[in-house]
C-alpha cells in the first residue's frame, strides 16, 4: 500500500474530484489541530498501520479536497 492508493480509493468513492494531502488521526482523544498525522511518503504507511493495530485495526483518515462549484 501507498499514498497513491490510498488516494484512489477515495476518487474511486465519485464523491471528490481532486484529492490533495492524505492524513490519519493518530488518537481519537486528539481533536484534528493535534492529533492528525500527515501521510505523505510511503515510509509513513508503516506507522499509519501500527496505528491501525493498535487501535483494533481501525483508523479515522482524512483527505485534503477541494469542493467542486455547482455549475
Amino acid at each position: 500500500m501507498n499514498t497513491f492508493i490510498l488516494c484512489d480509493l477515495v476518487q474511486a468513492c465519485k464523491k471528490y474530484s481532486r484529492i490533495g494531502d492524505c492524513f490519519w488521526l493518530i488518537d481519537n482523544d486528539l481533536d484534528f489541530n493535534h492529533g492528525l498525522r500527515s501521510c505523505t511518503i510511503d515510509g509513513d504507511i508503516l506507522y499509519f498501520v501500527k496505528d491501525a493495530l493498535e487501535n483494533e485495526n481501525e483508523i479515522n483518515v482524512c483527505f485534503h479536497h477541494e469542493v467542486d462549484p455547482i455549475p
